[in-house]
């Protein structure tokens, strides 16, 4: 039965899940693996994990979806692509030029908006009408490297 599944220092990541949601005390894990919970539970106990493991699937999932949106980016060259190093996101072209270090194609009401989320005012000597996926607003550099 789920009673019996306790948790050491070297439990896996699912037995520990599972311990919590139960509300189980924290000191003998009897598996080597996550995966040995399942294959010695009966079939209806085997059940109980996969949806007590479902319930929290969508919440991790939106949890991490959530952080990933709210990242403040620490932008990172590799290669000529714009990386964060916190959430290890492509965040486009790689630009010197730029506040943000990233390419920037469009502007908005004359204002650009960093990966940051910040908005800063489009440089004096550009020219609106000519945005375009084809140059960056910052660099010039074209959309396709060479």
């Amino acid at each position: 039965m789920l009673n019996d599944i306790y948790i050491g220092k070297n439990s896996g990541f699912l037995a520990k899940l599972l311990a919590n949601n139960l509300g189980h005390e924290t000191e003998f894990f009897p598996y080597e693996t996550d995966l040995n919970i399942v294959k010695e539970k009966s079939d209806k106990e085997s059940r109980m994990v996969f949806k007590t493991i479902e319930k929290f699937k969508d919440k991790v999932s939106n949890e991490y979806t959530n952080l990933k949106k709210s990242c403040k980016h620490n932008v990172s060259k590799i290669k000529d692509s714009a990386w964060c190093s916190l959430c290890d996101r492509n965040l486009g072209w790689y630009c010197s030029k730029s506040k943000d270090k990233c390419c920037h194609y469009f502007s908005d009401n004359g204002k650009i908006k960093l990966v940051t989320g910040e908005f800063i005012n489009i440089p004096k000597n550009h020219d609106k009408y000519s945005e375009s996926y084809d140059w960056c607003i910052f660099c010039h550099e074209p959309e396709e490297r060479k």
